[in-house]
């Protein structure tokens, strides 16, 4: 039963992986919701540093998993991980019920913190386990790759944020990004 509780948190990882990657990227839209607006106009750069230490704890908690020496810190890393993605899911749903968001976020936002619960579930209910090497290694290298594109797509929607609002116009939602991205001219080029 040990064994097939571990595939099953694998394929957590894998889900979440995978998932970022079909929506590109959207634990930014997750971490816009969890910097308080207040902060959110002075502090909107660090949104990229955020996703990428995010996934770190997952690429992290993987590599501790799949080597024995380091069972429970592996689990804390897991938990903190999931724990997050949790979190900041339940905080966007809450959000999205103002009507500002589209369904289909609000969808995936729903599977992510379902994922993120079972992972947490399965971390506090596994015993001493290890995942194996290479199975960890495609798991870590694909949360590296979702990672990367988190970060570009929160680089691009802190830049999209800060157009707006040195021009007044702050919108209530993330999708108003998405669907309706300022042009902005190149540097050196007049527009």
């Amino acid at each position: 039963m040990e064994g097939v509780r571990t595939y099953i948190l694998v394929t957590c990882f894998i889900l979440q992986g995978a998932i970022n990657l079909l929506i590109y990227g959207f634990p930014a839209i997750m971490f816009s919701a969890l910097i308080p607006d207040r902060l959110y106009p002075k502090i909107a750069w660090i949104l990229p540093f955020l996703v990428l230490t995010y996934f770190s704890l997952g690429i992290a908690s993987l590599h501790y998993l799949s080597s024995s020496h380091n069972f429970s810190r592996g689990r804390f890393l897991g938990a903190s991980y999931f724990a997050i993605g949790a979190f900041g899911s339940l905080r966007v749903i809450a959000d999205s019920w103002q009507g500002h968001e589209t369904p289909m976020l609000i969808a995936v936002f729903f599977t992510w913190l379902a994922i993120s619960l079972l992972g947490i579930l399965l971390l506090g209910r596994l015993r001493e386990f290890e995942i194996p090497q290479t199975l960890s290694l495609l798991v870590m290298i694909l949360l590296t790759i979702s990672a990367m594109v988190s970060a570009i797509n929160a680089q691009w929607v802190f830049s999209d944020y800060y157009i707006n609002y040195m021009k007044g116009n702050i919108p209530n939602s993330a999708t108003v990004f998405v669907g309706y991205p300022n042009n902005a001219s190149p540097p050196n080029v007049t527009g």
